[in-house]
């Protein structure tokens, strides 16, 4: 009776799976799939969006809100595109694992232009023209950003297209084997140790294929040459100054003072702020445009030390009327600090074992890789001399693995 259970059970399970192989093999999944995947697309969307215009309003300083909304339209659309790229190959994956029907290559090739087309044309032209502000003559403004961003655009098209024509190529690496013989009958017994080297087959010899790449692949692999350097710089500065900012956000908490310890404090903050108010008045009300570099270098240290003095301020009120501020925030802090330690961590651990390091320290990457990078695809060329017979037509052979 238990056998005959067990055996109906294993049938059960086999009409289980093959009833969800017949749905998941079905029109009908293979339809919704990819309708799913696109509502996927447009509520991702629209949430970065949103959490993009959430960032920038709560980040914005108090001068700036209702004012310059062209500026803030770059900041949203930057932080969606980086936000949006950053899940397309997830989208890849689930789009392969359906059967394909969306063209994420299409999505790729959208991403990486648009990128391309904030960084060159958008940013650079929001930038002259801002800088060039002449609240008389908007006229004039308007065309000074106009012939810079010209000249900018022109000098990027430039180096695109030289660079497109004398590097726009892509080398595959291949190994080549050549194999000299005829072959054997279809129906002869084939030996266990497959092709030899005393058999017609000769040592395999490495190669790259090139490959003449389209101008938008062209971008696309530009693109992401230069942004490794920016993720290299940023990347490294954030692994070392986030964790370290939460902590010593933690150290430097408000702690409770007394009514003479606040008063004290004040007086402290308030000389600061007469100091910082003379080297204000010094610098003048058109210190920000400025265009030497002298006095930007004393601008920044301004609004830097007025910066310190706010921030000062604020904890000073925190420590006196609300008594220190909740204390599980700052160890909430103290925690993530933690926790962004341990990550950068590994992320350096990674980059020495599955970078530096070749080949790779730990077998994972090469396990992951081996059904998809040691699959060969081979092409046949067939050489013939003019006048051979048509066992001679096999004789030279040529098959090329990558």
């Amino acid at each position: 009776d238990s056998d005959g259970g067990s055996l109906e059970h294993l049938r059960g399970l086999h009409l289980h799976r093959e009833g969800q192989r017949s749905r998941r093999d079905s029109p009908c999944f293979q339809t919704m799939l990819p309708v799913f995947l696109v509502v996927v697309i447009v509520v991702m969307t629209v949430l970065i969006l949103m959490a993009s215009a959430y960032i920038l309003v709560y980040f914005q300083a108090e001068e700036d809100r209702n004012t310059a909304w062209m500026p803030k339209v770059a900041v949203v659309l930057g932080l969606t595109l980086a936000s949006l790229v950053v899940l397309l190959p997830p989208l890849d994956v689930a789009n392969r694992s359906s059967g394909g029907e969306l063209d994420v290559s299409l999505l790729y090739q959208v991403m990486f232009v648009s990128i391309a087309i904030l960084v060159v044309v958008v940013i650079p032209f929001l930038i002259f023209y801002y800088e060039a502000e002449e609240p008389e003559n908007a006229r004039g403004q308007l065309c000074r950003a106009m012939v810079y961003e010209a000249v900018t655009l022109a000098s990027a098209a430039t180096v695109l297209v030289l660079m497109w024509i004398f590097l726009g190529r892509a080398q595959i690496p291949v190994t080549h084997y050549v194999y000299e013989d005829q072959f054997l009958d279809a129906t002869a017994p084939t030996p266990a140790a497959g092709c030899g080297l005393g058999s017609g087959c000769v040592a395999g010899k490495s190669n790259f294929y090139e490959i003449g790449v389209t101008p938008v692949v062209y971008i696309m692999a530009l693109s992401s040459f230069v942004g490794w350097f920016f993720l290299a710089l940023f990347g490294g500065i954030g692994m070392a100054a986030l964790p370290l900012d939460l902590m010593l956000a933690y150290k430097s908490r408000p702690q409770s003072i007394s009514l003479q310890d606040y008063a004290k404090q004040r007086v402290m903050l308030h000389e600061r702020a007469q100091r910082l108010r003379s080297i204000g008045q010094a610098l003048g009300l058109d210190a920000a445009h400025e265009r030497n570099r002298k006095a930007r270098v004393a601008y920044n240290k301004y609004k830097q030390a007025v910066y310190f003095l706010e921030q000062d301020w604020a904890k000073v009120r925190i420590a006196y009327k609300q008594r220190g501020g909740n204390p599980l925030r700052y160890i909430a802090m103290a925690i993530l600090g933690f926790v962004c330690l341990v990550i950068s961590l590994i992320w350096v651990a990674h980059l020495i074992l599955y970078v530096l390091v070749q080949p790779p320290i730990t077998p994972v990457r090469a396990l992951r890789t081996t059904p998809i990078a040691r699959m060969p695809r081979a092409t046949h060329t067939g050489r013939c001399v003019v006048g051979c017979s048509p066992p001679c037509l096999l004789h030279s052979f040529s098959t090329t693995f990558s």
